[in-house]
């Protein structure tokens, strides 16, 4: 049977410290600082499991950038497409670091071969499902930037002046 991988932050939110549901060893490496590996005990493979079968809290959409947004008739319209181009930038790195780890993954196999065969199909559709945001994210600054630049070479972009909104 596959041994999910851990990682420290979902060690820590699996287990109290004082819990002996994760066991961390050190790996010193050469040229890079060392490195925690953690293993799940048997307690931690029943506190794992009772984990996936408890229901998830909903989706929470917590983004600084569409608050901008909801304000813009009130702000500086430049500033935030620069921002729409910044998360733009920021997207297409993550979405090809993405893209990366899903050929890896894959290994040289078809998506369909890897789902028959693969024996990590958990963080397969993890993956599926950060690309799949990343994808629509993209589509989505794309979009915004386009309606803002209609918007300002159109007479329905109003003037503004900083701290005053509209003219």
């Amino acid at each position: 049977m596959h041994q999910p991988a851990v990682t420290a932050g979902a060690s820590d939110r699996l287990a109290p410290r004082s819990d002996s549901s994760v066991r961390a060893r050190v790996v010193e490496q050469q040229r890079r600082p060392n490195k925690r590996v953690f293993k799940l005990t048997d307690a931690g493979r029943a506190a794992l499991y009772a984990f996936t079968a408890e229901p998830a809290r909903p989706l929470a959409m917590r983004d600084e950038l569409l608050v901008k947004l909801q304000a813009l008739e009130a702000g500086d319209i430049q500033g935030v497409i620069s921002a729409l181009i910044e998360r733009q930038q920021q997207t297409t790195a993550k979405l090809e670091l993405y893209d990366g780890l899903h050929q890896r993954l894959l290994a040289g196999r078809s998506e369909e071969e890897y789902l028959r065969d693969g024996e990590q199909i958990g963080p397969y559709l993890t993956l599926m499902r950060g690309r799949m945001f990343e994808q629509q994210n993209l589509q989505w600054l794309a979009t915004a930037l386009e309606i803002l630049a209609e918007q300002l070479a159109s007479s329905h972009a109003p003037s503004r002046h900083p701290g005053r909104g509209f003219l």
